[in-house]
């Protein structure tokens, strides 16, 4: 690693040698497993890692791992978190926001019936557009403590990675998916009457709109909107009509 990443008592200094160095890697086409082991490479020299992972949707709305780089438990190999779970990276994926574990007590506290990678940690969400579509973990070894707040920048460089790994990992999903052609239905595992009513609220209508055009109950409607949430995995109509544009839908 570089003197200019190195400053005073041992802390992570983001500069601009740093970022360019992770473009660079970009723009050559590493892969995720590669840019993984260089954070871990440069992260590691100032706190030592136990692993990362990236968590991803998968069609029954359960977050599963997507890439795993270093050795995590063996009981957490293919696991499948439900959004409902008592878990750090459901918590992160639910509130859309960072969080930071600080130890491994405090782990143990917030999350006693976890005993996946329970050392300090921090989980961030990753986007496509406004939505969350996943979730990167990166967890230290279970004898160190991390006072976040004195460490802003690992945080930051941490932040950066996070989302340099979900581009890369989604630039190839991109390049494996079917073309235009592919239904989306099928993708997601949409009935008819909620592809036509997925159509109608990207269309600004609302469920009293789409009740009286298609011939049922406003209830009716509310609960097959509401399953339609759960299918595209956000919380509001707004998200919605943004999920569903993006996915061609409507």
């Amino acid at each position: 690693m570089s003197e200019a990443a190195r400053v005073g008592r041992g802390t992570l200094r983001l500069d601009l040698s740093w970022v360019k160095g992770y473009l660079d890697l970009i723009v050559s086409g590493v892969s995720v497993e590669q840019l993984l082991r260089r954070s871990h490479d440069e992260i590691g020299g100032f706190h030592p890692i136990a692993f990362s992972q990236i968590f991803a949707f998968d069609r029954e709305g359960h977050l599963t791992p997507k890439m795993t780089f270093g050795v995590p438990h063996e009981s957490h190999f293919g696991v499948s978190l439900a959004k409902d779970e008592l878990h750090p990276v459901t918590d992160c994926a639910r509130t859309e926001d960072s969080l930071v574990i600080p130890s491994h007590s405090e782990y143990q506290r917030r999350y006693p019936t976890v005993q996946w990678g329970n050392g300090p940690s921090i989980f961030v969400p990753l986007r496509v557009g406004p939505l969350v579509d996943g979730v990167f973990a990166m967890v230290f070894i279970r004898d160190l403590s991390i006072d976040w707040s004195e460490n802003l920048e690992l945080q930051e460089a941490i932040y950066v990675i996070a989302q340099l790994a979900h581009l890369i990992s989604h630039k190839g999903s991109l390049a494996r998916e079917p073309g235009p052609a592919a239904d989306p239905s099928m993708n997601l595992g949409l009935s008819d009457r909620q592809m036509v009513i997925a159509k109608m609220i990207a269309q600004g209508m609302t469920n009293r709109a789409i009740a009286r055009e298609l011939g049922f109950s406003e209830a009716t409607i509310r609960y097959e909107t509401i399953k339609l949430y759960e299918r595209l995995r956000v919380k509001n109509r707004s998200h919605a009509a943004a999920r569903i544009h993006q996915l061609g839908i409507g």
